[in-house]
């Protein structure tokens, strides 16, 4: 991981594991001092190692500063080790970053308020650094009002204790528990936001607080007068009402001894009623839509109340029947469902859904809504197929695919499934004819068997659009068999890979693995090698990454669980999966009702309902997903036993099996394309009581076996090794470690260790010339030994047995031990040895006659 980390090209999962890691060893640095009962050093090593991570987290947003999630993961770490500096600091670095966010100040503030208890400093974010970005923000000024709020009530408490508030003037100090400094603030965002929803918004602040009563008054005085006919003072009148409170604000005493209270239940609904009834006739129609709105939530709020329930429902549907013309697509929808729970007779729903569409007839999951009431309608599958050809030809995307599968589910006669099935091969659009190929090859499957499906599939798999769901599904008919037929499921796989083969890394994954499983596995590694080469940059780096987790997760017999809690998700980004509404502005009860368990059960149904079809009328009616691989989830898990989940930003592997049931995430975040960065593998703190057992946590025992950091020992030292080198010691130990491997051109081929006997083995090697007079051989390449090099065993092959196998009596342990026992070896060598010896002693003889040459003649003498 250091190494990793060192890099020049960082991972961000790297630096995720890296600090995650450091977050479980303070953890378990805190079991193990619990277990043996040792709290020396303490302070210094828990500091030690919040040093190194903070270093480490500083890095990690630098290297990613405008991701949320990486400021996230630097905050979160600074405020689990109790460094409120450090998340101080972290904030004002997010914000050059993210100034964009009204959130980051919002969140910045109310660290500084809720935990450091700094209301210069939240001012100061607010008043100076805020607007510089979000001028005109509603959140800000809201957020601002109620942090000028929030320091009245720390001045009155600390009044209450007896503490003096020396940084207030005494001249000054009633206007300011008078909240003088909140009403500035009210004035000045009103003057320079003129938006009633402001008014309200800072109403409902200040009603939270019980000595800012005159302040709200005056709020909702100064709404009556700027915005006398806004939905927002409407509203607002409405829960006044509900809290006994008067309309006027100028005449609030008389309100109070006149007006009693209204009762507990029917009678306040009705009186809300009444108020947003004569809100409808001042403002006119405009005011519909929202009253319908509310009264949605306040149905959400009393529906146990069986009375009320009913009170609301009927005053919706008479809104709706009144209001037609400016009801939105929605609001059609929440007037069917209501007429669907109540009616049992539902001949007047297609009316009603047929109405909406002639306003609306781009609202698609509409008409899906009333093609299903109307199949309900028909008896007959000749009427249906009747009903279906009037739209057919005017079907498209995702709603058109539905509305066929519709139609299909409520056929009888398999005649008429598999007419319907063959005429929408040939449709227009191109999603229904991918969707209707592979649930037509599914179908055909299931009831005609697989000779039919085959002959089917080498129909269809050539006719545009290409579709990977057909092939999936043809390879798992093929699998399904009690015999597999291995060239048949080879020829669905090839056939895939011509189509696909370039973006899916799931159709090799599975090809791969089914090589394995039922083919030839030697076949596997040439696959890989092909997919490498195939697949595009994106698509490699994903199927690599696949590749790597499932062999891991195979390799592994004990699975460690991971807690699907604990993942980080930037909050921005998050969308809600609450089934819950949020709240009303007029609540009817200061508690929530109880409620059965079949009523809450139907309300939860009720708003999923709108929920999701207020998704699906904001997307329309797009075409069907881009095919990104997903096709072939079930395929690989009907070879290799795991559910695996993947695609390029997304991989998830669970086991199969009952027993298990261990859920593995790993995130590929693909930063280009991703908006949505979200953070796995994370470990939470937590409590000692959610990884102290024994037995359910065995990694946890591996580990305190394993780590050097968790023995006593450890606590003897005096000081901790360097976590961060300088470049030259850096540099250093990477020589270091190159030299010791050859380097990935040659693998990383290790150099052993040089002993006696290996060294014999290279020396004979550099002289094999002299060993055989037979072979020719190339002269030694090397005139040193060589350093790095590897050793293995000739296995001879069966045909050799009686020509050129080496018998066991004559097998040795080394090179130079079966030289030594060969005879002809040995034999060879005499005999170039003697020859040696005869010709040296010839050429002493003629060195020593030419030797007593020189010696007989005289030395010639020049004449002068």
């Amino acid at each position: 991981m250091e190494y990793r980390l060192a890099r020049r090209a960082k991972n961000k999962d790297d630096f995720i594991t890296s600090i995650n890691y450091e977050k479980k060893l303070l953890e378990l640095l805190k079991i193990r001092r619990k277990e043996i009962r040792v709290y020396e050093k303490f302070k210094e090593i828990e500091k030690a190692i919040n040093v190194r991570v903070m270093k480490r987290c500083r890095l990690f947003t630098r290297c990613w500063p405008h991701h949320l999630d990486t400021w996230d993961v630097r905050i979160n770490f600074a405020k689990a080790i109790g460094w409120k500096p450090e998340v101080t600091i972290a904030y004002a670095e997010q914000v050059r970053h993210h100034g964009h966010r009204e959130s980051v100040y919002i969140a910045w503030a109310r660290f500084e308020i809720e935990e450091r208890n700094n209301f210069d400093v939240a001012r100061k974010i607010l008043l100076s650094k805020a607007p510089l970005y979000h001028k005109k923000s509603l959140r800000i000024r809201r957020e601002l009002f109620r942090l000028e709020l929030l320091y009245v009530e720390s001045l009155m408490n600390r009044i209450a204790e007896d503490k003096s508030i020396t940084e207030v003037i005494e001249q000054n100090r009633e206007q300011v528990l008078n909240c003088a400094i909140p009403r500035a603030v009210f004035k000045n965002a009103v003057q320079e936001i003129p938006d009633p929803q402001l008014y309200l918004d800072m109403y409902l602040v200040a009603n939270k607080f019980s000595f800012a009563n005159q302040l709200k008054e005056e709020i909702y005085k100064n709404l009556l007068e700027a915005y006398p006919n806004s939905e927002c003072l409407w509203k607002l009148k409405a829960q006044r009402i509900v809290q006994g409170l008067g309309l006027v604000a100028e005449e609030e005493e008389e309100t109070e001894k006149i007006a009693p209270k209204v009762p507990y239940g029917i009678e306040r609904l009705s009186a809300v009623i009444e108020v947003f009834d004569e809100a409808l006739k001042t403002i006119g129609n405009a005011f519909a839509v929202p009253y319908i709105d509310e009264l949605l939530l306040m149905l959400h709020e009393c529906w146990s109340n069986g009375t009320m329930k009913a009170v609301i429902t009927e005053k919706i549907k008479a809104l709706c029947e009144s209001h037609k013309s400016i009801l939105k697509p929605i609001h059609y929808f929440i007037w069917y469902c209501l007429l669907h729970q109540q009616s049992q007779n539902n001949s007047a729903l297609p009316d009603l859904l047929q109405e909406a569409l002639k306003l609306y007839p781009d609202a698609t999951p509409l008409q899906l809504e009333y093609f299903k009431v109307m199949l309900q309608l028909q008896s007959s599958d000749e009427e249906k197929l009747r009903e279906f050809d009037n739209i057919s030809s005017s079907l498209n995307g995702t709603i058109g695919l539905q509305i066929l599968e519709a139609v299909l589910e409520s056929l009888i006669d398999d005649q008429l499934k598999e007419k319907l099935y063959q005429s929408t091969l040939y449709h227009t659009n191109e999603t229904i004819r991918k969707g209707a190929k592979a649930r037509y090859l599914k179908w055909i499957n299931c009831h005609k068997g697989m000779k039919a499906a085959q002959k089917l599939y080498d129909e269809i798999r050539t006719q545009p659009p290409f579709s990977a769901k057909l092939h999936a599904i043809m390879v798992l008919a093929e699998l399904s068999k009690k015999k597999v037929n291995v060239e048949r499921v080879r020829n669905a796989f090839g056939n895939a890979i011509d189509q696909h083969g370039t973006l899916h890394p799931g159709v090799w994954l599975s090809l791969i693995h089914f090589e394995k499983t039922f083919g030839d596995p030697l076949k596997a590694g040439g696959l890989y090698t092909r997919a490498e080469e195939v697949l595009v940059a994106s698509s490699a780096e994903a199927f690599r990454q696949l590749s790597l987790m499932i062999r891991d997760v195979l390799s592994k017999k004990d699975v460690q669980v991971e807690d699907s809690d604990n993942v980080w998700v930037t909050g921005d980004s998050t969308e809600t999966t609450d089934d819950v509404p949020k709240s009303s502005v007029v609540r009817l009860f200061e508690e929530e009702l109880i409620i059965t368990f079949s009523a809450d059960q139907e309300r939860t149904e009720f708003s999923a309902r709108i929920r999701d079809m207020k998704k699906t009328l904001e997307k329309g009616n797009p075409e069907a997903r881009k095919e990104d691989g997903t096709e072939w989830e079930e395929v690989l898990e009907h070879i290799i036993g795991q559910k695996v989940n993947f695609n390029i930003q997304h991989i998830n592997i669970s086991s199969k099996s009952a027993s298990t049931e261990a859920d593995f995430v790993v995130k590929l975040h693909n930063t280009e394309k991703d908006k949505k960065y979200e953070l796995s593998d994370y470990l939470d703190t937590g409590t000692e009581e959610n990884i102290a057992g024994k037995s359910k946590d065995n990694e946890l025992e591996k580990i305190l076996q394993s780590s050097m950091t968790l023995k006593p020992e450890f606590m003897k030292q005096t000081q901790l090794a360097p976590y961060f080198l300088n470049k030259r010691k850096a540099k250093a130990l990477r020589k270091l470690e190159r030299i010791k491997t050859k380097g990935p051109g040659w693998f990383d081929m290790k150099a052993p260790e040089m002993t006696e006997e290996v060294k014999h083995d290279l020396q004979i090697l550099q002289m094999r010339p002299v060993l055989d007079k037979t072979r020719p051989f190339k002269n030694k390449d090397l005139k040193v030994m060589p350093k790095y090099f590897q050793m293995g065993k000739i296995i001879e092959s069966p045909l050799d047995f009686y020509s050129s196998r080496v018998p066991k009596k004559s097998r040795k342990r080394t090179m130079a031990e079966e030289i030594m026992n060969d005879e002809e070896a040995l034999r060879y060598q005499k005999q170039k040895f003697n020859e040696i010896v005869v010709q040296r002693s010839k050429s002493r003889k003629n060195h020593s006659r030419n030797d007593k040459r020189k010696k007989g003649k005289p030395n010639a003498s020049i004449s002068a």
